[in-house]
């Protein structure tokens, strides 16, 4: 016996999000991919940042910031 095999079609990209989340002193950021057949949806982890004050969150935001500024 012989199978025919056919590939299977590659998944159509909708739109991407990135979800932030402040949980107890750590902010928690994923991104979720919405592909056309729900079945293909993923979510990751993008990363997470630990604080220990409200003054060092301001710090890392500002460092953030500075990156998002250069060319």
């Amino acid at each position: 016996m012989v199978w025919r095999v056919f590939p299977h079609p590659l998944p159509v990209l909708v739109k991407s999000e990135v979800e932030v989340y402040n949980i107890s002193n750590k902010i928690i950021i994923t991104k979720h991919n919405y592909y056309e057949n729900s079945e293909d949806n993923t979510r990751s982890n993008l990363g997470t940042i630990y604080y220990d004050s409200i003054n060092e969150l301001e710090q890392i935001i500002n460092e953030l910031a500075k990156i998002g500024e250069t060319p």
